[in-house]
């Protein structure tokens, strides 16, 4: 079949021809008309089959980082980049009906990162990281059993901790993004590892080589569990439902993990969200717990300790203030203690505002965080941050 695309331009180019040749009635008008088409044709991109769709989407998110940082050495300085809290990134999702109950597809996302915010501190303003695979998996699933992922994907309890029924840029408990590679006062430590001993929020999942499984919705609960390489699984449950003026969501996930160990390395999270509907007020809560198996295999494990916890309280309001576009303002609490290999304690507060511009598919932000490092109870620095940009949707 003719490209639609094609064929309109090539009517656009026989109008103009038969117009400045109205007086020349030998002339044919038609004859280069499949020959047009033809190279227009050759210039239009094409899927590889009719069978499976495919969309194409993502968004780019760019932003300026003020930091003001007590450590070794002090810093007060601005850098520009990407920012890692949600990378810019190109998704291609396909998909297929095999019947009225089954269906196929797959995922390939790429993360894209000119300056990766996530890897800056007082001596880099950042890393060029590149182009890196966030996902590359297919699927089978059927409306009555549920779908089984294959691939690279997220495993069962990734996102546990940070289920919200609303929350602007910068919102939630991974530091990871914000305290990068700052560097504390005792001249050696990040305040990323003073945070945990993973260098992330603890208690949440990942992406990993996986098979998952995830169940149908029932009654507004969805279940879930995957296993992947060298002896990793976790399962989770989630909710999420409405009564009355109010909306809910939940999870709880745990999972183990051997790589490296004899005994299992073990993720517990959960969280839990409320929001007002008519007032779009809302309060989310998360806890989050890394537990190090055997200490003899486990080089970062020291002493008789062997548990990370997270405790974070977040709210905030999100409903349209402006004809543009919803508005999302929040605050936070996060409490993040360190046991495994040494005794230390991030605790974080911030504040941010979002404004989505809906014409434009636009989010503009600006959030800012305060970070307080301690190790053995002694207080190592403290670092300051204000993040500021926008993300542009297509």
């Amino acid at each position: 079949m003719k490209s639609y695309t094609a064929l309109l331009a090539a009517a656009s180019a026989f109008t103009l021809s038969s117009a400045a040749y109205a007086a020349d009635f030998g002339y044919d008008c038609c004859s280069d008309l499949e020959e047009r088409v033809a190279e227009l044709e050759a210039t239009t991109a094409r899927k590889g089959n009719r069978k499976v769709s495919l969309t194409i989407s993502g968004h780019v998110n760019q932003a300026v980082m003020f930091f003001d940082v007590d450590g070794q050495p002090n810093e007060s300085n601005a850098y520009v980049g990407t920012n890692s809290q949600d990378a810019s990134l190109v998704t291609f999702e396909g998909s297929a009906d095999i019947n009225a109950d089954w269906s196929a597809g797959f995922l390939m996302e790429f993360e894209i990162s000119s300056n990766s915010l996530s890897s800056a501190s007082q001596n880099s303003t950042g890393s060029n990281d590149g182009v890196g695979i966030s996902y590359e998996a297919l699927y089978i699933s059927s409306k009555t059993y549920g779908t089984i992922w294959l691939g690279t994907y997220d495993d069962a309890i990734d996102g546990i901790t940070e289920i919200s029924l609303a929350g602007g840029m910068g919102s939630g408990p991974d530091f990871s993004n914000e305290t990068a590679a700052f560097i504390t006062n005792d001249g050696t430590t990040t305040f990323t590892d003073v945070g945990s001993s993973i260098g992330e929020s603890v208690g949440d999942g990942d992406t990993h080589q996986i098979v998952r499984y995830i169940s149908p919705t029932f009654a507004g609960f969805v279940i879930s569990a995957a296993a992947g390489n060298d002896d990793l699984w976790n399962a989770s449950i989630n909710y999420e439902g409405e009564i009355g003026a109010f909306k809910f969501a939940a999870g709880l996930g745990y999972g183990q993990d051997t790589t490296g160990t004899n005994e299992p390395n073990e993720k517990l999270g959960m969280s839990a969200s409320i929001m007002h509907s008519p007032s779009g007020l809302y309060l989310t809560g998360a806890y989050g717990q890394d537990k190090i198996g055997d200490a003899v295999d486990d080089p970062n494990r020291g002493g008789s300790n062997d548990t990370d916890t997270m405790w974070l309280i977040h709210a905030g309001i999100d409903r349209e203030f402006f004809s543009v576009g919803s508005t999302n303002i929040w605050a936070q609490y996060n409490i993040n203690d360190r046991d495994v290999g040494q005794a230390s304690n991030l605790d974080m507060y911030g504040f941010g505002v979002s404004q989505n511009i809906d014409a434009a598919a636009m989010e503009l932000y600006v959030y800012y965080k305060h970070f307080d490092a301690e190790i053995s109870d002694q207080d190592v620095g403290d670092l300051d941050v204000v993040v500021t940009g926008a993300v542009i949707k297509f």
